[in-house]
């Protein structure tokens, strides 16, 4: 089985990397390998390799930075997850997405906590719905 783990250069998909070396076939990109706010890019780097899962565990994690580079912000956070969804679908390959708790359980606790200042929270749980398009969708 080959795994190819997104955001390969943080402390979850380094450990997940690490970790899945030993026993499965793992490609681990990180941001300068593969900027999850260019499209193209991400296209381009995904349809070479022959992968059966894949692990986002890439984000924009910066709050007060997602909060001044919204649509930097939203581009990873909401729409990333989108397009991974549907390069998952057409490849008929699997997807697993981490999950910020702070995100999508707070908006279905609090939905009035949207507002400026929760930016970062509002473009994770859009991005996080949007896995819902792959219909072998996991979330970690």
């Amino acid at each position: 089985m080959q795994i190819l783990i997104l955001g390969a250069g943080g402390r979850l998909g380094g450990a997940l990397t690490r970790e899945y070396r030993e026993k499965f076939d793992v490609v681990g990109l990180n941001h300068p390998q593969v900027d999850l706010a260019r499209p193209e890019q991400v296209r381009d780097k995904l349809s070479p390799v022959a992968f059966d899962l894949l692990i986002n565990c890439a984000a924009m994690t910066n709050v007060d930075l997602c909060e001044s580079q919204r649509e930097q912000a939203f581009a990873i956070n909401a729409k990333a997850p989108k397009l991974l969804a549907q390069i998952c679908g057409f490849v008929d390959q699997r997807v697993f997405s981490k999950i910020e708790s702070n995100s999508a359980g707070a908006l279905a606790a609090f939905p009035s906590l949207l507002g400026p200042t929760k930016f970062f929270s509002r473009d994770k749980h859009r991005g996080e719905r949007k896995y819902r398009f792959c219909d072998r969708y996991r979330c970690l």
